[in-house]
């Protein structure tokens, strides 16, 4: 008897499982799942082109989740044949089994599907498209709609608070505010902007306020495909604009699709008024940056820090405007000055002592004070290590030159070039980065740097001669001649130095002759007379500027312009009799932490240099 119970039950269970594959209820579960994969991928494709919402996704996504079970359930009751669904039971004997070569090339079709979208995916978009693909992303300071020039300072520091949040994201790559700052006020090409600045996103806004209520209009912008991805308009009192700003960063978060370890990251909550104050000040000293800009962003900052005692970004903000606002010329004034920075970095040293913002000021203050070599490495290296906005592009640039002085030339380049790749219209990086590009013989390389920075601001008399010294140094006379002639200040020196190396001897000494009957520094006739190779009259004149100009400029003209008279004898004992000593770093130790993309790329350097010398072998 119990043998015969287990059978009918072995027997029952068989004929369940036959009856779902009869049914095709497993077919349809598995054509089910690849349709519904199918249209996601397709919804996530297609839902940001028309602005839709990622909450429009998980409706979807909802919706088919509910879907399956009654799937299964009709496929049990009904089957597909040439004259539509039919029950199972009023089947025909000849239509069986018709529905089950249609789900099997459906499902057929969706795995072929899916398995080209992989393809194209994985292989062909991902592969050819930029280093970061998706995952880049500038903020352009927001349009100030009405008001006054404070209100511009909230559009422009709003700006710069996103972009700080949004740089916490280890995934996604974000333009420094130098460069965004460029773009300022004013109608701009979205599209054009990204392809200048390499990003794959834009995040673009403005600000409205009107007594407490401030109305702030946001958009993200998917460069890639010229489409909008996402847009809201938030109208509430400036008390809410840390809510605003941490909505803001979490919704690029969630349309960027970026998985983080942690919450998205959110504002640090101070008074809003101080925050208002901040933000102005900054503003003025780090943008408008006039003698009257910096008078009022120390009034506005004094304000600040009263409110808010602790917020280190104003005290920070506050020093290097009294540092800015001092004129050098006033012993007074610069004592007084000297005295109020350091109460404030003593301040951020008690409040932060890892941070950034206090061991940048104390490596400046090192070196200002001339402390020693290794307690300034230190500072910077702390500074860099303490970095948590994008001001850490103007550390990394310092530890780059420090590098560099150190004779890590590897290293300086590449974090360098990570830097520019970030913060393309920081003219400080492109300075030190053409700087080392020379010392390593990279001369064309250099100049074109230097030629870069037009791209980005207005040239300065200081920029044409440092790019008519680049291309001089490079080879290209004609192109240094060019630049020289426009600068107003020293173009005259580098003009006859151009004429020489170009052969035009009479231009050259009529020129050279006007320029020793100007006010020309002994030190400009000494470069010319080194540059063409007049020895004895070059020395002469070194000479001369040591006794009348002091000791210390004969360290300054280890340049590249005298360096056609390196190579005699009396050009070290020049240097020697004056004191001049090459520095001994050996025992510097100075190792700031480097991003992974800098340690890959110095290692990439370095097996490239090997490969180089096993093939010259």
């Amino acid at each position: 008897m119990r043998y015969s119970v287990l059978a009918r039950r072995h027997v029952h269970r068989m004929s369940l499982i036959e009856q779902i594959r009869r049914r095709n209820v497993h077919r349809v579960a598995l054509a089910y799942v690849a349709g519904g994969w199918l249209i996601v991928q397709v919804a996530e494709t297609l839902l940001p082109a028309f602005g839709l919402e990622p909450e429009v996704l998980r409706v979807i996504l909802i919706a088919l989740a509910i879907g399956f079970v009654p799937a299964l359930v009709l496929s049990w009751k009904f089957e597909w044949t040439p004259s539509g669904f039919v029950r199972d039971a009023q089947v025909p004997a000849a239509d069986r089994g018709l529905s089950s070569k249609t789900l099997d090339r459906a499902i057929t079709v969706f795995l072929v599907v899916a398995v080209a979208y992989f393809a194209v995916d994985k292989f062909i978009l991902r592969e050819g498209g930029p280093e970061f693909g998706e995952r880049s992303i500038a903020v352009l300071p927001f349009q100030t709609l009405g008001g006054s020039g404070s209100q511009d300072a909230l559009g422009s520091g709003i700006a710069v608070e996103l972009t700080n949040l949004l740089w916490t994201i280890p995934q996604l790559r974000v333009t420094g505010t130098t460069t965004t700052s460029t773009f300022g006020q004013g109608d701009i090409d979205i599209l054009a902007a990204a392809r200048k600045m390499d990003v794959s996103h834009i995040l673009v806004g403005s600000v409205r306020r009107h007594d407490d209520r401030v109305r702030v209009a946001v958009q993200l912008v998917d460069a890639d495909e010229d489409t909008q991805l996402w847009s809201d308009v938030y109208e509430r009192t400036l008390d809410d604009i840390f809510e605003i700003q941490d909505d803001i960063a979490a919704r690029v978060v969630g349309q960027l699709r970026l998985k983080l370890s942690d919450e998205p990251p959110t504002s640090e909550q101070i008074n809003p008024e101080a925050y208002e104050l901040y933000l102005r000040g900054d503003h003025l000293s780090h943008v408008v940056r006039t003698p009257e800009a910096f008078d009022e962003a120390v009034e506005v900052l004094e304000r600040a820090v009263e409110l808010e005692p602790a917020y280190v970004p104003a005290l920070w903000a506050l020093a290097r405007s009294i540092e800015n606002q001092v004129d050098p010329s006033d012993t007074v004034a610069v004592q007084a000055a000297n005295k109020r920075v350091r109460a404030l970095v003593d301040r951020m040293v008690e409040l932060a002592p890892d941070s950034s913002y206090a061991n940048a000021w104390l490596w400046y203050l090192a070196r200002k004070d001339g402390k020693d070599l290794q307690t300034q490495f230190n500072y910077l290296e702390r500074a860099v290590a303490g970095g948590t906005d994008s001001n850490l592009y103007f550390q990394q640039t310092f530890a780059a030159r420090e590098l560099g002085r150190l004779g890590r030339i590897d290293e300086a380049v590449a974090l360098l070039e990570y830097v520019l790749k970030r913060d393309p219209g920081n003219p400080a990086t492109v300075y030190n980065l053409a700087f080392l590009m020379r010392q390593a013989g990279r001369h064309r390389e250099a100049a074109e740097k230097l030629e870069g920075i037009l791209e980005w601001h207005d040239p300065t008399p200081d920029l044409y001669w440092s790019l008519g010294v680049a291309w001089l140094i490079a080879g290209e006379a004609g192109k240094a001649l060019e630049y020289f002639d426009q600068d107003p200040n020293t173009g005259d020196l580098g003009r006859v130095l151009a004429l020489y190396t170009l052969g035009r001897e009479q231009e050259f000494e009529a020129e050279f002759e006007a320029l020793k009957a100007s006010s020309t520094s002994v030190e400009g006739i000494a470069r010319v007379y080194a540059w063409s190779g007049q020895n004895d009259l070059a020395f002469e004149y070194l000479d001369r500027m040591v006794e009348e100009m002091g000791r210390d400029w004969a360290a300054r003209v280890d340049t590249d312009l005298y360096e056609p008279i390196k190579s005699d004898p009396r050009w070290q004992e020049f240097l020697d009799k004056n004191g001049v000593k090459k520095e001994d770093l050996s025992d510097i130790e100075f190792d700031p932490p480097l991003p992974p993309e800098v340690v890959a790329e110095v290692e990439r350097m370095r097996a490239e240099r090997e490969r180089n010398k096993e093939v010259s072998l």
